[in-house]
């Protein structure tokens, strides 16, 4: 149980890092989506 609290901890870690790593592409990719929908919409 031990073992796969510190490998799930890991796996939740990476996860956080890449995230944070790859924040600004994402937000900028979401908000070019979001603009574009909108601009189709009207």
């Amino acid at each position: 149980m031990l073992g796969e609290e510190s490998t799930l901890r890991r796996k939740v870690w990476r996860i956080i890092i890449l995230t944070q790593a790859n924040q600004l592409f994402v937000h900028s990719k979401k908000l070019e989506i979001k603009y574009l929908e909108e601009k189709v919409g009207r």
